[in-house]
């Protein structure tokens, strides 16, 4: 895609107030949707898979296994070839962390070889570090005690404004290739949908969405996951 169609493409997309102060979406899927007809099919396809990425994101216990598996490794193989793999960082170890903490605080052991629980480079070396602190990676990522607070507490409301918080932080900050490019708007389509999230919910939503992510380590994530 040319420079100047991306130009095009993002001057054309209203800002996006922060998801917390919002009261509205600026934009419906629809219109975003056909916004989208400008892209090449190479960019289509980048963010068709970021968008699924997003859903794993959101609702993984909802997801089989190799759907899971298969989507994240055809997303990694993509954006790596792009140089992009930095966008997707955070969002893949957040989810991931997540699923280790609510693993552990319902007293599991840690996960065996092959067993699909989490995706990206964080796997290994939680599984190394299960029994530890924070699985050693406060340092890195000073937001895991709180994180792993909320959980403890059953606090799904908080836990999600907080991960909707690091994911919104994440991408909101200038990119490398300009504010007119494929990374700006990627980050744009992930703000959008924590926004669009965010405004989407209740309470009861959310509770429901927290017993979804919990299910990811008991019965129901063995029966999802695992073939059970």
């Amino acid at each position: 895609m040319a420079n100047h169609q991306y130009y095009m493409l993002l001057s054309s997309l209203p800002a996006l107030q922060r998801f917390d102060l919002a009261e509205r979406l600026p934009i419906s899927r629809e219109r975003l949707t056909s916004r989208m007809t400008m892209l090449h099919p190479e960019d289509a396809e980048l963010l068709k898979r970021a968008t699924n990425f997003f859903a794993w994101f959101r609702q993984s216990a909802t997801l089989a296994d190799d759907a899971m598996t298969v989507g994240y490794q055809g997303l990694a193989e993509l954006v790596e070839a792009r140089g992009l793999m930095k966008l997707f960082g955070l969002p893949i170890n957040l989810r991931t962390i997540i699923a280790a903490l609510r693993r552990r605080l319902l007293g599991r052991e840690a996960p065996r070889a092959g067993e699909n629980w989490g995706a990206g480079p964080l796997v290994p070396h939680i599984v190394r570090h299960y029994e530890a602190a924070d699985f050693g990676l406060q340092a890195v990522y000073p937001w895991i005690t709180e994180v792993r607070h909320h959980i403890e507490a059953g606090a799904a409301r908080d836990l999600e404004k907080l991960m909707c918080s690091l994911i919104w932080k994440h991408f909101d900050r200038p990119y490398d290739r300009g504010p007119f490019g494929i990374e700006a708007l990627t980050a744009y389509l992930f703000k959008w949908s924590v926004l669009d999230q965010w405004l989407s919910q209740d309470r009861a939503g959310a509770l429901n969405r927290f017993d979804q992510l919990v299910a990811e380590v008991t019965g129901q994530w063995e029966a999802h996951f695992n073939g059970i």
